[in-house]
């Protein structure tokens, strides 16, 4: 884990990474045999210190219960449709915002209406409680810090709400970035519903974090063949919630490869799937995707959660920051013309199949397998009945 990524990451993930090391520090005494002593550091160290600074995790708590608050009160205020679908949040000392994905749109309680289609928490709202609050479910698990504004207010982005999200730059910074999303989605209090998906790094982030949220794949072919296999699933027991699926690719795609994910994710139906992936083979697959340099330190253009009269103040080049609107004189990053969509017959799936056999795999093959079963014997029964 490079240092860089987390002290420049954000108030969010400083919180993350705190809380993730006491709770090994904790498992490390409740696990130790009789007798056996733990090394501990007479002086805590200069990362932790500044990470313990820098960590924020009441208004990653706020914010948390806020959300939680919104989807409990929405069969109290009589609207029994799904949830109002959101685009980002803006989180800031003072105030907390979200901005949803139709900008015309009524205000859910606790919110209240702000500028610019924002929906504001006004600071005599009335929230659950912790205890109550952790009884609803996350309404919003793929909310993961993107950038910061020149106030300090960071912004999040809806990453179930997007297909993909492309990264531009030096390749060890894009490396950074998708390190840092891993680690803030695998400790955020309201990801515990999502499965991410790294690919070609952060090897070890499995075993380091406390959670069980995070499943690394060495190649992206297995990475693919995980989400057909998943997708498959989802479309024999349509019945079932699904939970969103994140995969982060810190090296660049094969085309084939880039273009065989757009196809997958196009027909995801109402699983939310996103990909993170460098921009320089994905672009011309995915047209609409936002464009973010990892390595650029000045504010950035980011269409898809509005527009603010508030820039965003440059950072250094570890995580991008997004601004809500551009500063006078800056022209806009001109788009690449995205290549002609190349139409490729779907690939043959090899008969020996490669890649570890996690237990999350094995137990999608055997709920597949008895549903498999059970199509079988019924389509058997409706086939005896009409012949009697």
């Amino acid at each position: 884990m490079n240092l860089r990524t987390v002290l420049g990451a954000g108030a969010l993930l400083a919180a993350a990474v705190t809380g993730a090391l006491a709770l090994r520090r904790t498992l490390q005494r409740h696990r130790r045999r009789p007798g056996e002593k733990i090394a501990i550091a007479p002086e805590t160290s200069t990362a932790e210190a500044q990470l313990a600074a820098a960590a924020e995790p009441s208004g990653a708590t706020r914010l948390d219960v806020a959300l939680r608050t919104l989807a409990h009160q929405l069969p109290v205020e009589g609207d029994a449709a799904e949830l109002p679908p959101l685009r980002a949040a803006r989180l800031g000392a003072r105030a907390l915002e979200v901005l949803p994905e139709d900008l015309a749109r009524d205000p859910q309680a606790p919110f209240v209406s702000g500028q610019g289609g924002w929906w504001v928490l006004p600071a005599d709202a009335v929230l659950l409680d912790e205890e109550g609050a952790h009884e609803v479910p996350a309404p919003y698990p793929g909310l993961v810090t993107i950038g910061s504004t020149e106030a300090g207010d960071l912004l999040l982005l809806n990453l179930a709400q997007v297909a993909a999200v492309l990264l531009d730059g030096n390749p060890v910074h894009i490396n950074e970035v998708c390190t840092s999303l891993a680690l803030e989605l695998g400790m955020s209090p309201w990801a515990s519903d999502v499965e991410v998906v790294t690919i070609g790094f952060g090897e070890d982030l499995p075993q380091l974090l406390p959670t069980a949220r995070i499943a690394h794949m060495r190649q992206a072919t297995h990475a693919l063949r995980d989400l057909s296999e998943r997708l498959l699933e989802a479309h024999q027991m349509p019945e079932t919630q699904h939970q969103p699926y994140l995969l982060l690719c810190a090296s660049a795609l094969d085309a084939d490869l880039a273009w065989e994910f757009a196809d997958v994710i196009d027909k995801a139906g109402t699983v939310p799937v996103t990909l993170v992936a460098p921009e320089s083979t994905a672009a011309a697959h995915f047209p609409e995707a936002e464009v973010l340099n990892a390595s650029l330190g000045e504010p950035q253009q980011l269409d898809y959660a509005g527009r603010s009269s508030r820039p965003c103040s440059p950072r250094p080049p570890i995580r991008p920051d997004c601004a809500f609107c551009r500063p006078p004189g800056c022209q806009p990053r001109p788009r690449k013309t995205p290549a002609p969509r190349r139409r490729r017959p779907p690939p043959q799936r090899p008969r020996r199949r490669t890649g570890a056999r996690t237990p999350a795999r094995r137990a999608r093959h055997r709920r597949l397998r008895r549903a498999r079963h059970t199509t079988c014997m019924r389509r058997r029964f409706e086939s005896w009945a009409r012949s009697r």
